[in-house]
């Protein structure tokens, strides 16, 4: 089989699965917010989070390892910082409460390889 067929059949495949899961759309602050920082982040590491903490939707923003005592924010959906996490005290609390009780829903961005630090 040629690729060109190949090609065609997985093409038609995709479009046929149907996905019965509802997709919610990023809130605009989220995004505008994960653009700003795909352009500042250093680290070839850093990323973006989609974490349910205390019954809401949140967004944790990674520096990554490149940048010791960095901290890293935590947005609600309306791009309100909630709070930051690690940092030179170390803090773990998010709104009085140990962040580590959130619940990760899914990775949203992560710094490419092939993209280059500024």
């Amino acid at each position: 089989m040629n690729k060109s067929l190949l090609f065609l059949l997985f093409s038609v495949w995709l479009m046929a699965c149907k996905s019965t899961r509802k997709v919610e759309a990023l809130p605009k602050p989220i995004v505008q917010e994960i653009n700003r920082f795909s352009i500042s982040s250093t680290c070839k590491d850093a990323s973006v989070k989609q974490l349910e903490f205390q019954g809401q939707a949140v967004f944790l923003f990674e520096e990554g390892t490149c940048v010791m005592d960095k901290e890293c924010r935590v947005l609600a959906k309306n791009g309100k910082l909630l709070g930051q996490l690690g940092g030179f005290t170390g803090n773990t609390k998010i709104l009085g409460e140990d962040f580590s009780k959130a619940l990760f829903q899914k990775e949203l961005w992560r710094k490419s390889p092939a993209e280059p630090n500024p």
